[in-house]
């Protein structure tokens, strides 16, 4: 498997316009999966509305009108699954539909003909296609109120809640109105002006515009998986895909802060950079390696300075997005160490532009990083996001080995060099109030 390209072009089936097949085909796993992304442009007006949707139509459709009728005949195809997430993917937004299945080849003899994925495939295609409409002919009025009360406070509990709370005001410093920074949540005010007319019209554009990208890892092959999603995509009929807005990094000028009160005891300090470089750059690995001794572990410089050497936090690390370019320091501290931290993350950013990094940092960063590229195969899920945002965003695929090479191959003067690009662009703190949250912990991020 870590020798393997990852979903290669040669594994590529067309299943419509806009809508392509990648298969993985290996027997490594007991339990097959197909994942399907539906992909679009972020849009702060549509992106909500279709995360609400899909809430909607995964509470019940015409073969399966509830949840229970779902799970039923689910588990009775050997505990079959099917679940959706969402994702910020650059300046896109994509909707993930995963069914997981028995793998053929261990079912029990008796059953050798079941159809596990056709059946799993059966509802996804019910939810997708075959909505529960009112008799005004809308989609159900109790499943549509339902789920938008209930994404509406899922956006107050964010805020809150200090954590959340302060990630979205740092990511307002950071993106502006750039569409990388569009929310999938939406606002209470958004949701509400939503109408049972707008998430019934909103179905068809989903399905006919949607950027479709499939990933199936199991024994089937390609073919096979092709024809069990053939009724699907004949049901959506012609489509008219939208065009994926490419990698592109952020860029900052100037140096901003800003500071909030909340009901906490635990101040949130988030140090936001761009280094104007992205997953499909050559310095990539570089940046990799350089988050990983900056903040991306336990040994790193930040946690090993900030909060071991000089006991300024609670937590530190730092993260990375390399579909724009930008990472993000995120610190648990007491209020009155506010400054003395942000100047010893600052420090610890100067100490890696002037080539301050040990071979110890550098064996460690890679060890780390290597170990977590060969755990990949690990989970086929991984292996389908890592697959997803290659396809997706640069065209290609590489293998596990492939990409241990590059990191390993990285040299301590590139690093230094990466180094050299990265600046602080904003600053956000959010301090105490005097009060304490209900929901505050200390446990580290």
């Amino acid at each position: 498997m870590l020798n393997q390209t990852l979903f290669p072009e040669s594994s590529k089936i067309k299943l419509s316009d806009g809508a392509d097949l990648y298969c993985l085909h290996t027997d490594e796993y007991k339990r097959s999966r197909l994942d399907i992304f539906f992909s679009f442009p972020a849009d702060k007006y549509k992106s909500p509305l279709m995360r609400l949707l899909l809430s909607v139509l995964f509470r019940g459709s015409k073969n399966f009108p509830s949840i229970t009728d779902m799970n039923r005949h689910l588990d009775s195809m050997y505990d079959s699954t099917v679940y959706w997430k969402d994702y910020h993917i650059g300046a896109n937004h994509s909707y993930r539909i995963i069914c997981t299945t028995l793998d053929k080849q261990y079912l029990p003899k008796r059953h050798a003909d079941l159809d596990l994925l056709g059946e799993t495939l059966r509802v996804i295609e019910d939810v997708l296609t075959e909505s529960l409409y009112d008799a005004d002919g809308l989609i159900s009025k109790k499943y549509f109120e339902s789920e938008r009360d209930f994404a509406i406070d899922n956006i107050n509990a964010k805020l809150n809640s200090p954590k959340s709370y302060a990630a979205i005001k740092s990511n307002e410093m950071l993106f502006g109105d750039d569409p990388t920074g569009y929310s999938l949540d939406g606002t209470e005010e958004l949701l509400r002006s939503y109408t049972r007319e707008d998430i019934t019209s909103i179905r068809e554009y989903f399905l006919k515009h949607a950027k479709i990208t499939a990933f199936y890892v199991g024994t089937h092959t390609g073919e096979e998986v092709s024809q069990k999603l053939a009724p699907l995509f004949k049901k959506i009929g012609e489509r008219q895909p939208v065009d994926i807005i490419p990698p592109y990094p952020i860029v900052r000028d100037g140096y901003r802060e800003a500071e909030e009160e909340f009901e906490l005891s635990q101040g949130i300090l988030r140090v936001n950079l761009t280094c104007n470089s992205i997953l499909t750059d050559a310095d990539s690995s570089a940046r990799s390696l350089y988050n990983e001794i900056l903040g991306g572990s336990s040994t790193s410089k930040l946690f090993m300075n900030v909060r071991e050497k000089k006991s300024l936090c609670y937590y530190c690390g730092s993260r990375s997005d390399n579909t724009c370019g930008v990472l993000t320091v995120a610190c648990g501290i007491k209020p009155e160490n506010k400054q003395a931290a942000l100047e010893e993350i600052k420090k610890q950013i100067l100490e890696m532009k002037l080539g301050n990094i040990s071979d110890e940092e550098i064996f460690s960063a890679k060890k780390s990083l290597v170990n977590f590229l060969r755990q990949t195969p690990d989970a086929s899920g991984s292996l389908v996001a890592s697959g997803f945002k290659d396809r997706l965003l640069t065209g290609e695929s590489k293998s596990i080995t492939q990409r241990i090479k590059m990191i390993e191959d990285v040299k301590k003067e590139e690093i230094v060099e990466f180094a050299q690009k990265v600046n602080i662009c904003s600053v956000f703190f959010l301090t105490s109030n005097g009060q304490v949250h209900a929901s505050e912990g200390y446990d580290d991020e």
